[in-house]
């Protein structure tokens, strides 16, 4: 055989165990050997080929891990953030917390007012009407505060101010005239330093005589029905009712 085919055919049978190896150390089966296709020259050393690296997928932090990491940043935030402000303090009369009180409702439309607190009744044994009576047509009177104003009218559901001192004195077991020009004339004038609970006073409203009338209290108070308020209790030293006074009557 001549030079050059054996030469041929060394090269190709080298080239193709070369592949064959290179095959099997892809799959697995064997390590790949370092060798060239070709024999190497003579007079010169081959160096061993630098191995092939292996490639593996990027490894991905474990679940817990993940995780474990959130909670340490949300732990840090926690740390890091500002301290919320104290609840404000509670405090009341004797350091001790009351509920508020329940407002109280009337039957009737209209609520006393706050201002005018139930009179304190004073008993005087002087002539007309009897202690026992004008302590009770005090404590009846105040009884209806808060009723309605209605003119013509005689019933709690709305008075006007005669019809009103008629049905508390009625109500007492003392008969009245109905008007005020009549109420007048049923009993005998005192004077105001001398009134006591259970009198009636009268006034003489926008220029008219005998126009207004009520029923005093003790004190200085007198309740009446007026056309902005209502059955209420008003001060008979204030400035219009004292302008307007005319005089007090006690019923025998």
């Amino acid at each position: 055989m001549q030079k050059w085919k054996k030469g041929l055919f060394i090269g190709l049978f080298s080239s193709l165990l070369w592949e064959q190896q290179s095959v099997q150390a892809s799959i697995g089966l064997a390590a790949p050997v370092a060798q060239r296709p070709f024999p190497p020259e003579v007079g010169k050393t081959v160096s061993a080929a630098p191995p092939v690296p292996i490639w593996e997928p990027p490894k991905e932090p474990e679940l817990m891990e993940s995780v474990t990491n959130l909670r340490v940043l949300l732990e840090e935030k926690r740390l890091q953030a500002p301290p919320p402000p104290p609840p404000p303090k509670l405090s009341s009369r004797g350091g001790l917390l009351q509920a508020p009180k329940p407002q109280q409702t009337q039957s009737t439309n209209r609520s006393a007012p706050e201002s005018n607190p139930a009179p304190t009744i004073l008993n005087q044994g002087q002539s007309g009407a009897t202690a026992t009576q004008t302590g009770k047509l005090a404590a009846v009177a105040v009884k209806y505060q808060g009723s309605p104003y209605a003119f013509g009218g005689t019933t709690p559901g709305g008075f006007d101010c005669s019809g009103f001192i008629q049905y508390v004195f009625q109500e007492c077991g003392i008969s009245l005239p109905r008007t005020t020009y009549e109420q007048i004339g049923a009993g005998i004038q005192v004077s105001r330093a001398n009134l006591q609970p259970g009198d009636l006073v009268f006034f003489s409203c926008g220029g008219q005589s005998t126009s207004h009338a009520g029923i005093y209290l003790g004190d200085g108070r007198f309740i009446h029905a007026d056309q902005t308020h209502g059955v209420h209790i008003a001060e008979l030293s204030n400035t219009y009712w004292a302008s307007a006074y005319q005089t007090g009557v006690r019923v025998r």
